[in-house]
């Protein structure tokens, strides 16, 4: 079994990355997601088809903490567990959007042995839209991410000129020389390119033992999840997600949700001052969760006319 860690901060766009691979590469794959709380968003999207020709990713949800911290040992006994009853060709791992790298590696490389299991080189996604401004609050946590990455992508960055990624890849390469940094958007890269994704093996012996991440590093955030949302119209969610990045109700780091509307689907993505709004695949039900600074939860729960279940300020319950 071959591990794959897939790491990006908040919005670096983890699933969508999962979805291009799955879909390029014709591969099946276990995924583990560490999501905290209750609400999953991105295992029921991860699992819908969405017109797709390939076979959808078996979804393995690890919850109630983040794997680089207060769940190593669950998360190391999962995996084995995966090994030992799926025992597929691959495992993806995606981590918390605001976990460090560097303990996972370090954990996982104590239950690799020969090619029972493996670990490949890691994947981390960087947000060319907000990683700038991200940086100013969770520089930590990104270069961290990006400095144990065999490769770095820099994502939402389709309509991106050649130059952006070569300033970008001096970025990244003053934090980790040995990283391999492309020069054009993940979609663009040729069949190669994708083999060579998941046939690279990490040297176990180059992992250096992690040090325990001072708790000054770790972002304090909150997290609230709503469950059965209902919303009329696609005017009123776009009132509503206005409301969101304009920091009425907080600093609106990262949401993401779907549920119906009329006779289908509705998902949206907020990131920062910027939201998407798509269709999507029907699912069993409808989630959303927040995650942000100062949250006003009653504001949010008249906003969105639901009740919210409100994680407490702590970097081992966000996602």
């Amino acid at each position: 079994m071959k591990i794959l860690i897939i790491s990006g901060f908040l919005g670096a766009g983890k699933t969508t990355f999962i979805k291009s691979m799955v879909k390029k590469t014709g591969r099946q794959f276990v995924v583990v997601e560490n999501e905290f709380g209750d609400v999953s968003v991105d295992g029921p999207l991860l699992s819908a088809r969405e017109q797709q020709e390939a076979q959808p990713p078996t979804i393995w949800e690890l919850t109630e903490g983040c794997i680089c911290c207060s769940m190593k040992l669950d998360f190391s006994n999962s995996v084995m567990t995966i090994a030992n009853s799926l025992n597929p060709d691959y495992l993806i791992v995606e981590p918390s959007g605001v976990a460090f790298l560097g303990p996972i590696l370090d954990n996982l490389k104590k239950i690799c042995y020969g090619e029972a299991i493996q670990l490949l080189k890691p994947v981390t996604l960087v947000d060319y839209q907000h990683y700038k401004n991200s940086m100013v609050d969770y520089k930590d946590c990104i270069t961290d991410q990006a400095s144990h990455a065999g490769w770095v992508l820099l994502s939402k960055s389709e309509s991106c000129h050649k130059d952006v990624f070569t300033e970008f890849a001096s970025e990244v390469h003053a934090w980790n020389p040995a990283s391999s940094v492309p020069d054009c958007h993940y979609e663009m890269l040729p069949r190669s390119w994708w083999k060579a994704l998941l046939e690279t093996p990490l040297d176990p012996s180059s992992v250096e033992p992690a040090p325990q991440v001072n708790e000054d590093r770790r972002p304090k955030l909150q997290q609230i999840s709503f469950t059965d949302v209902k919303i009329p119209d696609i005017p009123t969610l776009v009132s509503i997600l206005g409301r969101l990045t304009s920091l009425i109700e907080g600093k609106i780091i990262r949401a993401k949700g779907f549920f119906p509307m009329g006779d289908e689907w509705i998902r949206f993505d907020v990131v920062e001052n910027t939201y998407e709004i798509r269709a999507t695949d029907v699912m069993d039900d409808s989630r959303m969760i927040l995650i942000g600074r100062g949250l006003n939860v009653q504001q949010l729960e008249d906003m969105w006319n639901a009740t919210a279940v409100v994680a407490e300020e702590d970097e081992d319950e966000t996602t």
